[in-house]
């Protein structure tokens, strides 16, 4: 009703700093509805009437980023970022988007020139710095992605493909899975719609990739098609890698998602955190590990595919991960959001069915940032 798209307008309106009408109440629906591509014919009309307002202009960036003309995105958003008001800069806000894909895209000169108003924004940029220049890893590395997502798979050519040799793992749509199956895996199972099995078997068939590498490679990265890297195509990678084998770990998480409870670490001088003191650190405040990038080496993939064929699928990605993990610390039960899960893989690992797991952490360094929490909800029904 009105008072519905009255408030659509004002929170646009609050967005976009008060540069917006009917025009920018349509814009703002397609962005939340990932309709990228109808979001750029809107502003492409807009801007056939005459120049863009900084705010709308930013939002065009967002709207090409969305549709995988990342190119075209990098290329307006070095145009725009130097004319957006400091209040622009700010998450949530159009100049955040920005922000971050001219970040992701590796334009550190440029952020410099025109350095931004955010402290938040200024902390992110010296950590790019602090990087240094990427490095040409050339780390195998498995990216999810639908075969009804193209333009997500550009994005990740783009802004992960740098740097590393880049393979696209062809995800399992799980809208198309057979209601039998999903039925079949019920009660014992809580993951309650399809796409969540659609990603839990996408990165199962990841896994099974990785660990086909065997000996020779110590490292692979996995990661969903809304990843990206944070601070720059394959920044902070190599530091990583040295810290996860120099730790001895089989598993290290480098989602944001996950090092946002881990980041007060980093002032001690630590590059990670074991993943049992994450979870003891993070109670109550993690959902998750999440799945958007992560470094397992072959044997890892293959214990994890093992788990699978032990236990099956029984919780959510992550947490059947993280429970894997910590198993056999049965003083963590109670910072693990479905214990359960736990007791049928202890069970398999003292039945010989089961490898105990490999040593597992979390980077303190957001490597990896999702830019939309989107594989998973668009393999949804």
């Amino acid at each position: 009703g009105l008072d519905e798209l009255s408030q659509r307008r004002a929170q646009l309106r609050n967005w976009l700093g008060g540069e917006v009408g009917w025009q920018g109440a349509r814009l703002f629906s397609y962005l939340n509805s990932n309709q990228a591509k109808e979001a750029c014919r809107e502003l492409e009309a807009e801007e056939a009437r005459g120049t863009l307002p900084p705010g709308l202009a930013a939002a065009y960036v967002t709207a090409l980023a969305g549709d995988g003309r990342i190119q075209e995105a990098l290329d307006r958003a070095a145009q725009v970022w130097p004319l957006l008001p400091p209040d622009q800069h700010r998450d949530r806000r159009p100049g955040g988007n920005v922000f971050s894909l001219l970040l992701a895209g590796g334009q550190h000169a440029l952020l410099r020139r025109h350095r931004p108003a955010s402290p938040p924004f200024r902390s992110r940029l010296r950590a790019a710095s602090a990087f240094g220049a990427p490095q040409q890893t050339g780390l195998p590395t498995f990216c999810i992605n639908l075969d009804d997502a193209p333009q997500r798979w550009r994005r990740a050519e783009f802004l992960l493909g740098p740097g590393v040799d880049l393979k696209r793992q062809r995800g399992v749509a799980g809208r198309t899975l057979p209601q039998t199956l999903f039925d079949t895996l019920q009660p014992t199972c809580t993951l309650t719609y399809k796409g969540e099995i659609g990603c839990f078997l996408s990165h199962v068939a990841a896994w099974e990739r990785v660990a086909a590498l065997g000996e020779s490679t110590a490292y692979a990265l996995v990661t969903e098609d809304d990843a990206i890297f944070s601070f720059g195509p394959g920044v902070g990678l190599t530091a990583a890698l040295e810290e996860a084998t120099a730790q001895g770990l089989g598993y290290l998480s480098l989602s944001s998602s996950a090092t946002v409870f881990a980041a007060r670490r980093a002032y001690a001088g630590e590059a990670s955190v074991d993943l049992a003191d994450f979870m003891a650190e993070s109670i109550g405040h993690s959902p998750g590990l999440g799945a958007q990038g992560y470094l397992l080496t072959p044997a890892a993939a293959a214990a994890l595919v093992e788990m699978v064929r032990a236990v099956g699928l029984i919780l959510p990605l992550d947490w059947q991960m993280m429970a894997y993990f910590a198993c056999l610390h049965e003083t963590l039960a109670p910072y693990i959001r479905w214990a359960s899960g736990m007791e049928p893989m202890r069970e398999a690992i003292a039945q010989g069915r089961l490898a105990p797991p490999p040593r597992a952490g979390v980077s303190v360094h957001p490597i990896i940032t999702p830019v939309d929490f989107g594989y998973q909800s668009i393999n949804a029904e």
